[in-house]
């Protein structure tokens, strides 16, 4: 903010509107500041002793006198007992239609942004603010946080988003004297900030002033120091810092940050860096004991303060006649063996020299008189019994049962112990409901900064759920449209014997995004999620219990969700048999039913889908089942067939086991005879060979035999020519000689 006589205008509504200048306006603030610190120092002075009481520091009592050296811190105890019993476990978001009607888009809203919550609680440390805030709850009697929007800016470009819960101290809140929560009209917190960062503060909502920013460098006082020590402070950059409140009003609808060591001007005016449904950044601080005519609470150790001065008292006393509950008595100067006989140890004999007068005056029992502890005993159980009672007295103030504590009697009954837990937890049960209040408003804000400064990016990352976008379900449906004309065009050509052409390639969806497509498109849950009236109407945001569950409970909650499914499915499907049209109304009626059913908003899907099948089946009816006479006889007839045609496939198998047969024999069979037929061409082809072979002898033994007959009728013609020769000789000697004669 520049130091020159840019104006605005005033705070309060019920004021006119009146030019200010910024001197002005911070001499306006700082009066608000001071007046409401001075309005609060009482509670803050009261919140620090009993804070130090918690960590067993000695201070006074109630009525300035100081406390004893012994004590027992009651308070410690009590506030250690409740504090699990207020917050113990992480909360679980649940986010729900507020209106329990069938709507895809806004079941799928919800659940992306209860994803989202939880991702945004899993990656802070919110059991340590929440502990935090319950432990101010508990002992000052305030505990608040705040949610901010932290957005990661690199390069001009918004990166990564968060909603972070801040811890807001105690000590460090503001308000306007009023009434009730609702009465407040501005609402801060201070923070401590080094010269530097009040100079880049000033800087960067003064639209880059340096002579604004300069000037704030120069005359900034540093007026905070750690350890509270504020005198003595550095002006340079030391120990010492800044202290400045920045300050939502609710009036003017912006953010103040007021510097108490600089009267000149507010180091920043400023619209709201996330515009809530209810302006502030915090809920309703989680608070002690209030009425309606403060905002400022009282403790809960002011309840039982004095029966805790009377249990510390009674501790007190209790060390007191314990230091005193000892033995000591008085014996005879002039016998020195008693006090021998005192220091010696076990089984030890001490001589005295006058016995004989020791023995005179009575004996050890005359000559000691030992100092009387039987009152001191008694005074010493009585305060014993007498702090019992005081602790009783104080359990019955705060409300903290013994069975919350732990401890139990054996005689009790399991019914006495009930009631005991049932009391205590009457009286807790308010603080519990008002910490679960609390932690749904943290994440009621949560889910207005997501819905309205988180980039889709950003909550698809986050919330995990699978949609498709707009345009890739087009992309998809084109696709799957082209693919189903190839197929039509390619069995068209098949039928008519043409080439089927190649199929196209296209990129092949996953099943996700198959599945995907019957689910809403990110534009339509973004647009629900942006749009502020609408999601009022469809988003709920509660929490699941942050006390240590019941686990029989839930067992029981669960059984007790499958049994009445159960139950109604049993009555339901006879309705649905004999009356068709009734599956409409059944199906939202259980559908309706679970909506109602806390335990079950995880299976609410998967119920909407069996009741969508239900409508479809009762849309598409089935014939009615046949008469059981008539579907028996079809059974048996049907059987019979199924006989005859396994017969006949049987006989069948058997004919071409046969066929199979013969025709293996018959193969068999041409195989011996294309044997033996080879067999005789080669015994045909040797006898051929054997007979020429013996021709030809022959031919030869002919001819020799012609040759040799040749000759010997050649020899034989000779002979029979010398036969005749010698014949003709003869007859021709023979008539010589008869002439002769």
């Amino acid at each position: 903010m520049a130091l020159d006589d840019n104006t605005v205008t005033d705070q309060q509504e019920d004021e006119p509107k009146a030019e200010k200048t910024p001197e002005e306006i911070a001499r306006y603030w700082l009066s608000n500041i001071q007046s409401a610190e001075k309005k609060r120092k009482a509670f803050i002075t009261r919140g620090r002793q009993i804070i130090k009481r918690f960590r067993n520091k000695r201070t006074l009592t109630t009525l300035g006198v100081p406390l004893a050296n012994r004590r027992m811190n009651v308070l410690w105890s009590n506030v250690q007992t409740q504090k699990p019993v207020l917050y113990s476990m992480t909360p679980k978001a649940n986010v729900s239609r507020r209106n329990k009607t069938k709507d895809p888009v806004g079941r799928t809203a919800s659940m992306v942004l209860q994803n989202c919550l939880q991702n945004s609680l899993g990656m802070e440390d919110f059991d340590h603010v929440m502990t935090q805030v319950v432990e101010d709850r508990l002992l000052p009697g305030s505990g608040t946080a705040i949610v901010e929007y932290v957005p990661t800016v690199a390069e001009d470009k918004v990166g990564w988003q968060a909603a972070e819960t801040r811890y807001i101290h105690w000590e460090d809140i503001i308000t306007n004297t009023a009434r009730i929560w609702q009465e407040n009209w501005f609402w801060g917190y201070r923070v401590f900030l080094t010269k530097k960062q009040c100079y880049d503060v000033a800087l960067a909502n003064s639209d880059g002033d340096e002579a604004f920013a300069q000037d704030v460098w120069d005359n900034i006082t540093l007026d905070h120091k750690e350890g509270g020590d504020n005198k003595g402070l550095q002006d340079d950059m030391g120990p010492a810092k800044a202290v400045v409140w920045v300050i939502w009003d609710q009036t003017e609808k912006q953010v103040i940050q007021m510097a108490t060591g600089y009267a000149k001007a507010p180091l920043a005016i400023m619209p709201p860096p996330v515009n809530f449904d209810d302006f502030w950044p915090c809920p309703r601080p989680l608070q002690s004991t209030t009425t309606n005519d403060s905002t400022i609470p009282v403790p809960d150790f002011e309840q039982y303060v004095d029966q805790a001065d009377e249990i510390d008292l009674l501790t007190q006393r209790i060390g007191t006649l314990s230091r005193s509950l000892k033995m000591r008595g008085v014996y005879a100067g002039d016998i020195d063996a008693l006090k021998q006989l005192m220091d010696s140890g076990d089984a030890d004999m001490i001589p005295i020299e006058n016995m004989a007068f020791l023995l005179e005056k009575g004996g050890l029992e005359k000559a000691v008189l030992w100092m009387p502890i039987e009152q001191i005993a008694q005074c010493l159980i009585w305060c014993f019994e007498a702090r019992d009672k005081a602790v009783e007295v104080m359990y019955q103030v705060t409300g903290i049962s013994d069975i919350m504590r732990g401890a139990t009697e054996a005689s009790e009954t399991a019914t006495a112990q009930q009631l005991k837990a049932q009391f205590g937890g009457v009286r807790i049960r308010e603080s519990q409901k008002d910490v679960q209040r609390f932690i749904r408003d943290l994440l009621r804000k949560k889910a207005e900064i997501i819905c309205e400064h988180f980039n889709q990016e950003v909550i698809e990352a986050m919330s995990g759920v699978k949609l498709l976008t707009q345009q890739q379900k087009q992309m998809i449906g084109k696709a799957q449209q082209f693919m189903q004309q190839y197929q039509q065009a390619a069995q068209q050509a098949q039928q008519a014997g043409q080439p089927v052409p190649p199929p196209p390639s296209l990129p092949q969806p996953t099943p996700e995004m198959l599945d995907a497509m019957n689910e809403p498109t990110w534009e339509e849950v973004m647009a629900l999620l942006r749009d502020e009236k609408l999601r009022g109407f469809v988003v709920d945001v509660e929490t699941d219990s942050t006390i240590e569950p019941d686990q029989q409970a839930q067992q029981a909650s669960a059984a007790g969700f499958v049994t009445a499914v159960a139950e109604f499915m049993t009555a339901a499907l006879p309705i649905m048999q004999a009356e068709p049209d009734a599956v409409d109304f059944l199906g939202e009626l259980m559908a309706w039913t679970t909506r109602q059913w806390k335990a079950a908003d995880t299976i609410e899907s998967a119920v909407d889908e069996f009741v969508e099948k239900m409508k479809k089946k009762a849309a598409n009816p089935q014939p009615p089942p046949p008469d059981p006479k008539v579907q028996a006889e079809a059974i048996k007839a049907e059987a019979e067939i199924k006989q005859t045609q396994m017969e006949g496939q049987m006989a069948q198998a058997d004919h071409q086991m046969n066929m199979q047969e013969r025709q293996a024999e018959f193969q068999m069979r041409m195989e011996e005879l294309r044997a033996e037929f080879a067999m005789f061409q080669q015994e045909h082809a040797l006898n051929m060979e054997t007979k020429q072979a013996d021709a030809a002898l022959r031919r030869e033994e002919l001819q020799h035999g012609q040759e040799a007959a040749e000759h010997g009728h050649g020899l034989k013609m000779e002979a029979m020519d010398a036969q005749q020769k010698a014949k003709l000789a003869a007859a021709k000697a023979k008539p010589k000689e008869g002439a002769n004669a």
